[in-house]
């Protein structure tokens, strides 16, 4: 009996694990949809695909960086507290979206 009850509890968990990642899957799904809907009302339809190549590096070039250099920059600044990580992603979302606010659309 005692073995069930840890089956059927690991199998509550990883029901848990598996919901929250597809609701995650589905927010970032909305949020890049988003972003791309502000992007194409604001641009000239004959240079698009220039335009959204253009942006698609603006996401995958500061990720790489995050990767490569954060862990040296948590080391050597913040004394390995990932907390301060956590306040400069918020900090950079929050300027972001400001930034969005000036973004001019033709409709």
């Amino acid at each position: 009996m005692y073995v069930l009850s840890l089956g059927l509890m690991a199998l509550g968990v990883l029901m848990l694990v598996s919901g929250v990642m597809q609701l995650r899957g589905k927010n970032q799904a909305a949020l890049v949809e988003i972003m791309n809907t502000i992007l194409t009302n604001a641009l000239p339809h004959d240079k698009m695909g220039i335009y959204m190549g253009i942006f698609n590096y603006f996401i995958v070039i500061p990720q790489i960086v995050a990767a490569a250099i954060l862990g040296f920059f948590l080391q050597k600044f913040f004394h390995s507290e990932a907390i301060y990580a956590l306040i400069i992603g918020g900090i950079s979302m929050f300027l972001a979206s400001v930034l969005t606010l000036f973004v001019k659309d033709k409709n």
